[in-house]
């Protein structure tokens, strides 16, 4: 089982000299942005991972807890507005993680069934069977279609 540690700040502590680098940590930033701490050969880089770029973004990040999700007759559901994600593009992938004991675990039952749909407004609508806490990374492509 994966566990990532994920870090949800103000993106104006994102520079290395007011957060030290961290190998391996992920940080969300109140205005959507990911980076994650790596190194790079032999150097620590803190790399952005959904920049944008030419109006919009190819991947989005966000955290969510239980009362965020819409609870239906078969599922719930979590709407994110286009102009959230700001993500151009078909959705390829939906990577989902749940929150247990403060880490965000991937491979649990509901991390595992969650899936995104593209809205024809342009919002992203995540599927699960039930609410959960925890977090959801979404790629996109065709940037600009």
């Amino acid at each position: 089982m994966a566990q990532f540690n994920i870090v949800k700040g103000d993106s104006s502590r994102i520079s290395t000299e007011i957060t030290p680098f961290q190998d391996g940590r992920f940080y969300l930033t109140n205005d959507g942005g990911l980076y994650v701490d790596t190194v790079v050969d032999g150097e620590n880089k803190r790399i952005h991972l959904n920049p944008t770029t030419g109006g919009g973004s190819m991947s989005y990040a966000r955290t969510f807890v239980t009362g965020d999700w819409t609870a239906g007759a078969s599922e719930s559901t979590l709407s994110i507005p286009a102009s959230d994600h700001g993500l151009t593009g078909d959705i390829i992938d939906c990577q989902a993680f749940s929150l247990h004991y403060g880490a965000h675990v991937t491979n649990t039952w509901a991390a595992v069934q969650t899936y995104a749909t593209n809205e024809s407004d342009g919002s992203i609508t995540l599927h699960s069977p039930s609410a959960y806490e925890g977090c959801v990374v979404l790629s996109a492509i065709g940037q600009g279609n």
